[in-house]
């Protein structure tokens, strides 16, 4: 069985609805480390990154090595901005997040909102993501 730090993660830039190409768009994933990379969107704003596995030998040591911090951000007119922030407790990630991380439409001048969503149906707990991209799949909460 695969496990995922990060699934395919895939969107659009723009501001007010005028796409934004050549911006830098970074991905960090924070689990027994922190791993960066980086893309540019196209002339469409659009952008692209691939799937990030956990290696087939990797050896759980705590319940704490579960945890995956997930960001994606990038520099509009001098601001840091968090195009999606969370953090995952699990290496299956739910349809919610996969959905959502494929299809990010997102302006660079909305407010941080922050979303939950259950890991599972029969979850009781809700998990939080920060974004500043339209979300069907999850559920609006509040401005942050």
């Amino acid at each position: 069985m695969e496990f995922t730090l990060s699934p395919i993660i895939q969107g659009s830039i723009n501001q007010n609805g005028t796409p934004i190409g050549g911006l830098k768009v970074e991905r960090t994933i924070v689990h027994n480390g922190v791993k960066t990379d980086t893309v540019v969107t196209d002339e469409n704003g659009d952008f692209s990154f691939s799937p990030v596995l956990l290696p087939p030998d990797h050896k759980q040591h705590s319940l704490q090595d579960i945890r995956v911090k997930l960001d994606v951000s990038t520099i509009f007119d001098g601001n840091e901005v968090t195009i999606w922030q969370s953090k995952l407790h699990t290496y299956q990630v739910s349809e919610p997040i996969i959905k959502s991380l494929q299809n990010l439409n997102c302006n660079l001048v909305e407010p941080l909102k922050v979303f939950s969503y259950p890991e599972s149906k029969n979850e009781p707990v809700t998990n939080e993501v920060y974004s500043i991209c339209s979300q069907s799949e999850l559920t609006f909460e509040e401005l942050y």
